[in-house]
């Protein structure tokens, strides 16, 4: 596969996961959303839960919004979920969700969907129990484990260490989350070993890109840093009143330069 048509792949593979979402349902249903960064997922996997992120990253469909002062990841989140737009929040049994923005937490527990906000991780092991009927394996959540550690390993030598442009690197890392992890790591391979990009013995100069999530926006980013060596730098969403180069429209917690989808 050459690099031009692993990128083509790539962005084709959140498309790709609402035939994927909509088929588990309906065979196993044993679909799981959330939405943060910084949730246990291993524990998902471990338990052989279909896992995917499920906010929204469309600002085609704030068309059919009726909220108003929401950050475009709140609004087109509840939006899809409102008009049952979205395969994936459709699909899933249970959604889970990172309790790091309140107006996120505030505006999905309205949703007639089953949520579960995060608490702890024994917590969240009891909670998917219940809904889907699997028991947490101590052996698959060290395999889980170590398949995430491989992942992050393979990612960060790619994102710090290589050529690729600071737009490949984000869709690289982005759409991987929508493959199974034995998926992501043979792509991660593949395109360390067997595709010609070059690779530094040191790490690579680059302009760090704080935003708060780049799903929705890593395209305009792009163009407004054309011609620089960027890497986009995620902190998704928490509550820190904290400066960042690219804050989300209405978001009352950062401030930087404005953005929308």
């Amino acid at each position: 596969m050459s690099l031009a048509s692993l990128f083509e792949y790539l962005e084709n593979l959140r498309r790709d996961a609402y035939v994927r979402a909509v088929m588990r349902a309906s065979e196993s249903d044993d679909v799981l959303g959330f939405i943060g960064s910084r949730l246990p997922v291993e524990i998902f996997h471990a338990m052989d839960l279909y896992a995917i992120p499920v906010y929204g990253v469309d600002g085609e469909i704030l068309k059919f919004s009726r909220e108003k002062n929401l950050c475009p990841v709140v609004d087109a989140t509840v939006t899809y979920a409102k008009t049952d737009k979205c395969p994936l929040i459709h699909s899933s049994k249970l959604i889970v969700v990172e309790n790091s923005c309140p107006i996120m937490t505030r505006e999905i527990m309205k949703l007639d969907k089953n949520i579960y906000i995060y608490e702890s991780e024994s917590e969240l092991v009891k909670k998917l129990s219940q809904v889907y009927h699997r028991e947490l394996d101590s052996e698959k959540l060290r395999t889980a484990q170590e398949s995430l550690q491989k992942i992050a390993e393979l990612i960060t030598r790619i994102k710090y260490y290589s050529d690729l442009t600071g737009l490949q690197v984000y869709i690289l890392e982005f759409y991987l989350n929508f493959l199974e992890l034995n998926e992501r790591i043979n792509i991660l391979q593949e395109l360390s070993n067997q595709i010609q990009i070059n690779f530094s013995d040191h790490e690579i100069n680059y302009v760090p890109v704080r935003v708060q999530s780049g799903a929705g926006i890593y395209k305009q980013i792009d163009k407004l840093l054309a011609g620089r060596n960027y890497r986009i730098l995620e902190d998704f969403c928490r509550v820190d009143s904290k400066n960042l180069d690219y804050v989300y429209e209405h978001c009352p917690y950062y401030q930087g330069e404005r953005i929308n989808y």
